[in-house]
Order: structure tokens, then sequence, then C-alpha cells
């Protein structure tokens, strides 16, 4: 392996479940580290970056630096914050419905009344002047029981030469209540955009939690894709200098005539071969740096600056992977805690609620309105008159009660979106259903490619060790003579392939964890 990973310090251990998975001090379980990583990430969101420079300057990015930063510029976790944003207002709209609504006018006039023939004999002029004002104040405010209270306290004061030449003025208090008896009655119909626009933005809270969890799902799996591309060439780089160096021994035995020429052809055959190989790898981490910077969400001016990854494999020493006869166990779990799946289950109940309101909407609007009041007199032009129109002179009480109905012939309006609703709700409870199928799928793969990625890095640790004391038994052969460079040569070709094959099998390992 690449001896600047060997030698770094602070490299997190990121996996340790499940079974006993040893790394170096200090150590973590993987329920920790992501539960750390996932409540850090959840702060971050509103936290402000200082800027990719930061990390541009710095040596090494660890796992934990990657995923901070991720979760930090997603573009898609920005997004998702907006979203909610959205619902919130959609929320604060549908509250609204419930507020408190106040009303207040003040009104005054001056007109000519013209008067018939026998008015004017009577009164003694054509016409009359009449001024007038009127001061209204209004309280109203729907219950998401459905009823509507109402409060109204008006006064009008009125003079003319005529008629009222003392100036009385009247106050009017009244009470309206207004019951809803078939469309819009209860809180199912008053109440159904409320409680639709509350189970939204829950389930728009769920969605960020898990593109929270496919944020640092993703860029995990391009880091150690990262780190799986850069061992990969130190290991080439490595092979690459064995391998010239047998070239130049081989030209020098040529020379010595102590090996035939035709034994050059062959290596400079893997010459080019390992410098094929080293030339392609130096592509592959020039694409992981490329796709965890995407990840990350850094500038693209910055990606190239992406510095070498800190954070390496777990070395395994003891592993036991979870059977596959707990996956009933496991889907019960996530069923209650799989953010996806309750995100998918409130827009299902939200979209049940309008359904149902927009049922009760289809009945014919028949309200009942109660009315209770008084009225007041009071006479005089001074100011002190308007309020005591509303507290002198009060003959009794006011009581009225009336039956509105009204319904819209054909009531296309409410059919059509009783039928756009209950198509919403179909297909909410289909993509939950579909979701809850996948997962279940997902659990089981999930469990056997732990277990099968688990078993070959096992294997190919031990093949690995087991090429390297075969590799350095063959060179004490080599130095003693008994043993040929081509013996030498093939045993260093089946090490280089060994760690690569670890490599391989230790990215597969890390992302199966992850994910």
């Amino acid at each position: 392996m690449l001896d600047n990973f060997h030698k770094l310090s602070g490299a997190l251990p990121l996996f340790a479940w499940p079974g006993d998975i040893i790394f170096s001090k200090p150590r973590y379980t993987l329920r920790t580290l992501l539960s750390s990583v996932l409540i850090s990430s959840l702060i971050l969101l509103d936290a402000g970056f200082a800027g990719s420079e930061s990390t541009a300057r710095k040596k090494t990015i660890s796992l934990l630096d990657a995923v901070n930063l991720a979760v930090r510029q997603s573009p898609t976790l920005a997004a998702q914050k907006e979203q909610l944003g959205v619902l919130e207002g959609l929320h604060w709209e549908s509250l609204g419905d419930f507020d408190i609504l106040t009303s207040a006018s003040v009104e005054a006039s001056r007109s000519y009344v013209s008067l018939t023939e026998d008015e004017e004999e009577a009164v003694g002029t054509s016409s009359v002047d009449v001024t007038s004002s009127t001061i209204s104040l209004g309280l109203s405010k729907q219950l998401q029981s459905s009823q509507t209270l109402s409060l109204d306290a008006s006064v009008e004061r009125s003079k003319d030469d005529v008629d009222n030449p003392t100036s009385p003025n009247t106050g009017t208090v009244t009470l309206t209540l207004s019951q809803p008896l078939l469309r819009g009655r209860g809180s199912v119909s008053a109440s159904a955009n409320l409680r639709a626009a509350r189970l939204l933005l829950e389930a728009s809270e769920k969605d960020l939690r898990q593109i929270v969890a496919e944020t640092i799902s993703t860029t995990v799996s391009a880091y150690w894709r990262y780190v799986s591309a850069v061992e990969r060439l130190g290991i080439l780089r490595e092979s690459e200098k064995r391998t010239e160096k047998r070239y130049q021994d081989v030209k020098a035995l040529i020379a010595a005539d102590e090996q035939p020429k035709s034994d050059l052809s062959q290596s400079k055959a893997d010459l080019a071969s390992i410098r094929a190989a080293r030339i392609s790898a130096e592509t592959d981490v020039f694409t992981a740096r490329q796709n965890l910077g995407v990840a990350i969400g850094i500038p693209y001016e910055s990606i190239y600056a992406l510095p070498l990854p800190a954070t390496y494999y777990p070395e395994l020493k003891e592993l036991h992977v979870p059977k596959t006869t707990i996956v009933p166990r496991v889907i019960k779990k996530i069923w209650t805690n799989r953010s996806e799946l309750l995100a998918a289950r409130k827009r299902t109940d939200a979209s049940k609620t309008l359904v149902e309101g927009a049922k009760r909407d289809l009945l014919p609007d028949l309200s009942l309105q109660l009315q209770a009041g008084y009225s007041a007199f009071d006479e005089g032009t001074a100011a002190d008159r308007y309020f005591n129109a509303f507290s002198k002179d009060i003959p009794g009480a006011n009581v009225a009660a009336k039956l509105v109905y009204e319904f819209p012939v054909g009531n296309n309006t409410r059919k059509g979106r009783l039928y756009r609703l209950e198509s919403l709700f179909r297909q909410n409870r289909i993509n939950e259903n579909e979701i809850r199928r996948t997962i279940q799928s997902e659990v089981a793969v999930a469990l056997s490619i732990l277990k099968g990625s688990s078993d070959s890095y096992s294997q190919a640790v031990e093949a690995a060790a087991q090429y390297q004391q075969a590799l350095e038994s063959e060179r004490q052969k080599y130095r003693l003579q008994t043993s040929t460079l081509l013996d030498l040569q093939q045993l260093e070709d089946k090490y280089t392939q060994a760690l690569l094959t670890q490599v391989d099998a230790a990215t597969a390992f890390a992302i199966a964890v992850i994910e």
C-alpha cells in the first residue's frame, strides 16, 4: 500500500459495524460516527461556508471534511431547504383562513333633497340640506370547527332641517353566528387545507433528512472511490519502478551475454503495459477527484486543487456480518424510521385529507345564521354623543335567524377538484407502496452485498499477505541464484494484482457499509 496513507496522522476510522472491526485508534462504531456526521451535518445546514479555498490549502482531506463540505454546499440540499420554505409559506397561508379579520370605515356625506310641491308648501323651502356620518367597526373569525363568528358595531348620525333637526345618533351592535349545515360543516371540510399543508410541511422535513442521508452516502462513496483511485495509482507506480529496474537488469545481463536478446522484447512489453496501466490510473484519479468535488459541491475551479484523501480503509481483524434472517426485523425498523417512506406516507395522508374535504364540498351550501344585538339612541352634535349612542335609550334586544342556500347548477368546479384530488391520492398511495416494496428488496440486496464484499475483502487481504511473503521468499532465492528473473517477475506481477484486488475489495466493502 502507499506509504503516504500509512503515515497520515489523524485519519479517522469509519466502519465498526457489523462485528468487531479493529482500526487505528481512536475507535468508532459506524452508528456512532454516522450519527455524529448526520447531527453535525444538520447543524451545518444553517452555518455559513468559509470557502473552498481553505480546503484547497490543506494537504489532505478527511472523510468528515468531505461530508461536512457536502452538506454545507450541496445544491440539492439548498434547493430542498427552499422547498421547505415554500411549504412553510403554504402552511402560513392556510393558517390565514382562521385569522381574525378586522374592518373599520368612516363615511361622511352631504346632499340636497328636492321636495314635492306639497312638501314645499308645508316646510317653506324647495329642498332639504341633509348631512350624515357613519362609523363602523367589525371583527370576524372562522373557527376550525366550521362556524364563523362576527361582531359588528356602528353608529350613524343624520341631520336635516325638516325631519331630524336635533341630529339623532343611532348605535347598533350585532353578533352573528353562521353555522354550515351541509357543505363546509365540521373540521373535515373547514380545516382540510390547513391539515394537508401541515402534513406536506412535515413530508418536506422528512425529504430534507432523506436528502441529507443521500448526500452523505453519495459523498462517502465518492470519497472511497477517490481513495481507491489514488491507492491504485500508487501501487501501479511502484510496480512501474520495479518493472523499469527489471528492464535495466535484463539489458545489463544481455550486455554481459548472460541472457538472450530475445528476453529484452518481453521486458519492453512488460514495461509498456505497466506504463499504460499507470497512465489509465492517473486518468482515474482525475475522474475520481472531479466526482468527489461535484459531490462536495465546491466550485469547478477549486476541484483541481482538491487534496489527497486522509482517511484510509479499515483493517479487518474480526468480522461478523448479519445473517439474511434478520431482513424482516431490519425492514420493520426501517419502515418506522426511513425518512423517504415517512415523507411518502405524509403525502398520502395529506392528499387523503384533501379528498375528504372535497367530498364534503360537493354538498349544497346551506347555512344557518343567528343574530343577536341591540340598538341605542341619543341626540346631539357633540362628539361624545357618538359613544352615548351605544348605551342610552336601549329599547331591547334584537334577534334574527336566517337560512341561506346556495348551489351551483352542474357543480363542475367542485366535481373536477374532487376528481383531481382523488387521482393525486391514488398516485401518492402507489408511490408509497412502491417505496415500501423497493425497501424490502434493497435491504435484502444490501445485506447480501455486505456479506459478499466483507468475505471478498477478507480473502483479498489474506491473498495480498501471502503473496507478499512469497515474494520476499522469491527475492531471497533470486539473491542466492536459485531462482530466475522471470520467476521473480511473475511473482511481482501477481503481488501487484493482489494489491489492486485488495483495494477494489476494500472499496466495495466500505461502500457496501455506507449504503
